[in-house]
């Protein structure tokens, strides 16, 4: 059962990861987490005493989400392979928005953000490379993955321009052109495949 202490500590560091995430770095202030979390400031100071203390918070909580999706990988090249590809357009995840907010914090210079993903980008390559066995397929499972979340991040920050339908109403949101469908990422999950055989 989650305790008090705990659930307000989580509450914090969602509303950090989200002012991280929509505000960035530099607005991401104690007086601005405090408000999106809904508590004092003395009772965010209560349970991280500085923003070093919130961002290092944030970064262990990444580590253990990361250590979920490395183990969800699997150990066959179709299951590192498919589930690398498939997550990573799930920017929106709880994995996804944890990332996209300590990586907000290694692009400001935080060393610990930095270790942990590049440590994350490690382990998630040795992973791809046991289970395919195939150096240059590993890598470019690797940068695939990459350039689809990097596109699925890109179309949650976007704003949403689409026109009314002949009803009056806003219509329904088009894909990011650069994201590929479900059906386009079990294609290069194959076509990756494929390499390991020729």
């Amino acid at each position: 059962m989650t305790s008090p202490r705990s659930s307000a500590r989580e509450r914090i560091l969602d509303a950090y990861q989200a002012c991280l995430n929509d505000l960035g770095e530099r607005a991401a202030t104690l007086d601005a987490v405090a408000a999106a979390a809904g508590v004092s400031k003395g009772g965010l100071i209560y349970h991280f005493a500085s923003k070093e203390a919130l961002a290092a918070g944030l970064v262990e909580r990444l580590e253990r989400l990361g250590r979920d999706d490395v183990e969800a990988m699997g150990s066959t090249a179709e299951s590192a392979v498919g589930h690398f590809i498939r997550s990573a357009a799930h920017a929106q995840s709880p994995f996804g928005l944890t990332a996209q907010a300590v990586q907000t914090l290694a692009r400001s210079g935080h060393v610990g953000a930095v270790r942990t993903m590049h440590a994350l980008e490690q382990e998630w390559y040795d992973v791809l490379l046991r289970a395919t066995g195939d150096r240059v397929v590993a890598r470019m499972a690797q940068l695939v993955g990459d350039g689809i979340y990097y596109n699925a991040a890109l179309a949650v920050t976007e704003p949403a321009t689409v026109d009314p339908d002949e009803t009056g109403e806003p219509g329904e949101a088009e894909a990011h052109p650069a994201l590929p469908s479900p059906a386009e990422q079990e294609d290069l999950v194959r076509a990756l495949l494929r390499m390991i055989d020729d």
